[in-house]
């Protein structure tokens, strides 16, 4: 059964998502907020038709504001439905169930004539089993000491500063930089292939996307790509929308002329080797000569010899 009635904190005052709400969007909201504890969903939403309904509007206009408040990040959308942001948080008594069962133990001290029985009794007992129980029981050596025990160990931890609880999880709130709508969507899609987001996953996604965002990629372009490619990461956005660098990939080089060296530059490197050039072919030319000279003394070309 529901509760009959809802917990507003004092800190509302200092939310800028519903400080930044109008007169008419916070009647909305917390419309929203009663038909969800009626509902009795853990924050989840009934269909629209009954929050029409309920809200004495049409089906369109309920529509149109959840979508206002989706977009406030008041309201999530999943594949469940909508539910509203932090219920748990907001919503719960913050109790664990060893915090609930020293309280219990702490009324039964304090009311010593009720008896609560959650085990079998044994021994002679009196009377109807709905309130006080008479039991004949003969009361042990250990049982008489057992109540002075509890009462100093309860000073002590009423004494000891408090801690929360091994295991507590402080509840997870997305930045109002983030979108809602895309951070849903990035988590159902992280759900439908099976690598769910664990509330440790969830932070170092925020710090992701703190540090893309630093670099200038948008929080949503970066949310949309891993949801289009259905990556379980979030990655720089590029080009071709996948977000890795491909390994074969080379670093862009700069513009060839700023490589070119000027001609003079050119013309002072291979001076030596056409100078070098120039000598020899004066040398073969030289060396032919002769040869057709010598030649010509002799009395003719090297073949009218023979």
């Amino acid at each position: 059964m529901h509760k009959p009635w809802l917990k507003l904190w004092s800190t509302t005052l200092d939310n800028e998502k519903i400080q930044s709400l109008n007169g008419d969007q916070v009647k909305v909201w917390l419309n929203l907020l009663l038909v969800s504890l009626r509902f009795d969903r853990d924050g989840l939403l009934p269909p629209l038709s009954t929050i029409a309904f309920q809200s004495r509007t049409t089906i369109e206009e309920a529509q149109n504001m959840i979508d206002k408040l989706v977009d406030k990040g008041l309201i999530e959308k999943r594949l469940s439905g909508y539910v509203v942001h932090d219920w748990k948080h907001w919503q719960g008594d913050g109790m664990s169930d060893a915090e609930r069962q020293r309280r219990k133990r702490k009324r039964d001290r304090q009311n010593p004539g009720k008896c609560h029985v959650t085990g079998n009794v044994t021994g002679n007992v009196t009377g109807n089993v709905t309130g006080n129980v008479t039991s004949h029981t003969p009361v042990t050596h250990m049982s008489r000491n057992r109540a002075p025990e509890d009462s100093d160990s309860e000073k002590e931890k009423e004494n000891t500063p408090h801690k929360p609880p091994k295991g507590h999880v402080v509840a997870f709130v997305l930045p109002d930089w983030i979108p809602p709508t895309d951070w849903a969507d990035y988590l159902a899609m992280r759900q439908r292939i099976r690598k769910p987001a664990t509330p440790r996953a969830k932070e170092l996604a925020v710090k992701t996307l703190e540090q893309l965002r630093s670099e200038g990629h948008s929080p949503a372009d970066v949310l949309q790509q891993s949801i289009l490619k259905s990556y379980q990461g979030l990655f720089p956005v590029t080009p071709n929308g996948n977000g890795f660098h491909r390994p074969d990939s080379k670093p862009a080089q700069p513009p060839t002329n700023t490589l070119r060296p000027s001609q003079a530059a050119c013309d002072a490197a291979i001076a030596p080797a056409l100078e070098l050039r120039r000598q020899l072919d004066e040398r073969k030319a030289h060396a032919a000569e002769q040869r057709k000279l010598a030649d010509t003394a002799n009395g003719g070309s090297p073949a009218s010899q023979n």
